[in-house]
């Protein structure tokens, strides 16, 4: 009996492949076959720091070995084009591409006019599930090489993705937008001529072909486009939700606060006029909490 049952578990054990416990990961799946790389900056004042979107697909173009740029009249852009392998970890889900065609702007309209450049390139390509659009460019409220990327959202105050959007409208969410800090100037009088300022040298540097920034913003376009197995897709690397909820609550706390300051500072006049004395705590103690 105890010999029937061994040599049943043994023909058992020789059906099951070798490492069968531990079957090869799961190769997820794209549509994505074009990758669009906006950069927004002012081909008139070249390696500021207003052009840093130029800078940084200049740097893409070098690194990439996608030749040279051309200028598209029709497109009221600067056009470079090629493509590149599929990432190894990622098959198309259609089995119909092998490469991803990568495609190079910059706007040859003003800063503030980009949209005028994106609107005649999104009608030639238009967002859709096997397009997906990245647009770099500079950003004033973030300290200087401190790389933001998120999809969708507002413009944070940059007026060349403030006309992008006004193109984009409802498809704003399924684009993704890379902000490079630039820092502020001493003073907001000198922020024209701060942004429109040369590129300092570690900047030039930090984003040339071979920078860490460009590695680093390239790196996380293709995780975006392309996530690996086991992660997610890059989001808003901005204030996480508890985060804004507890800067609404310290504003209102502050708002209280200078409310009953008023209020305190009318009682202690009225004091004074009349001869009685008053002291009040109830405002600074609120003012010490919405600074806590």
């Amino acid at each position: 009996m105890a010999t029937r049952a061994l040599n049943t578990a043994q023909k058992v054990r020789s059906t099951i492949p070798p490492h069968a416990s531990t079957p090869p990961p799961v190769r997820p799946t794209t549509h994505i076959n074009h990758i669009v790389c906006f950069g927004l900056g002012n081909l008139t004042h070249p390696r500021t720091r207003h052009s840093l979107g130029h800078v940084i697909v200049d740097s893409f173009l070098d690194r990439l070995g996608l030749g040279i740029w051309k200028k598209s009249a029709n497109l009221k852009s600067m056009i470079a084009e090629g493509s590149l392998p599929l990432p190894d970890h990622v098959d198309a889900a259609s089995g119909h591409f092998d490469s991803v065609k990568l495609t190079l702007v910059k706007n040859i309209p003003p800063m503030n006019l980009a949209g005028q450049s994106l609107q005649p390139f999104l009608r030639q390509n238009p967002i859709n599930r096997s397009t997906l659009y990245f647009f770099l460019y500079d950003h004033l409220d973030a300290e200087e090489g401190k790389i933001q990327i998120r999809r969708g959202g507002s413009c944070g105050g940059q007026k060349g993705m403030k006309s992008c959007l006004g193109v984009l409208g409802k498809h704003d969410k399924e684009t993704y937008q890379i902000r490079v800090g630039i820092g502020k100037p001493s003073s907001t009088d000198f922020t024209a001529s701060y942004v429109l300022s040369r590129c300092t040298a570690p900047q030039l540097s930090y984003f040339r072909p071979d920078g860490e920034g460009t590695i680093s913003i390239w790196n996380s376009i293709l995780e975006a486009a392309y996530p690996s197995p086991g992660s997610d897709k890059i989001v808003s690397v901005g204030k996480k939700k508890e985060d804004m909820l507890q800067a609404s609550a310290a504003k209102k706390l502050r708002k209280e606060a200078k409310a009953q300051k008023d209020a305190e500072r009318r009682k202690a006049r009225e004091a004074e006029a009349t001869g009685e004395s008053y002291s009040g705590s109830e405002g600074e103690q609120l003012m010490d909490r919405s600074k806590s």
